[in-house]
């Protein structure tokens, strides 16, 4: 099981656990602004943020497990066996695969708010990483200075 929490004073602390017996090789991964990333099924988002975070690198490709970006939202994927649904592709909809939602958000959208707008049209997809990565069951708490909200695939965004 993993946990999250945010911790607001004067400033803003968030923070989380990765509850398992065993490593991924995980290391704290530094993406520059205006990094190309290329996701499966949308492309290159326009606007690329720098994203510190917490994963491991596959392939050239960073699978984050928590991150934050330069303008403060934050975000952690927590294990959600057993319940994570996720959509098919759906045209007209930002279809982005589970591993490429904590990058494909950070990098694009500086608040809460504006991640809550984004998942009017936003689905979370699943794709395999690779034949030996399957698509993890999980669900993400997104966090800035102001609000914090939880976005469990399967049920209605907003």
């Amino acid at each position: 099981m993993c946990t999250a929490v945010t911790y607001q004073t004067n400033d803003f602390y968030f923070g989380r656990t990765l509850d398992y017996e065993h490593g991924f090789g995980e290391e704290l991964l530094l993406m520059p602004r205006g990094y190309p990333l290329v996701f499966r099924h949308c492309g290159l988002p326009a606007r690329r943020y720098a994203i510190l975070g917490m994963g491991c690198v596959v392939d050239g490709y960073p699978l984050y497990f928590d991150a934050f970006n330069e303008k403060g939202l934050a975000m952690a994927g927590l294990n959600f066996p057993d319940n994570a649904h996720y959509a098919e592709v759906t045209e007209g909809c930002d279809n982005v695969a589970s591993f490429e939602l904590i990058p494909y958000l950070l990098g694009k959208y500086a608040t809460v708010d504006e991640v809550r707008h984004a998942l009017k049209t936003l689905r979370v997809v699943r794709t395999d990483f690779s034949e030996g990565l399957p698509t993890s069951p999980l669900h993400w708490m997104i966090s800035d200075a102001t609000e914090t909200i939880t976005l469990e695939p399967g049920y209605a965004y907003v």
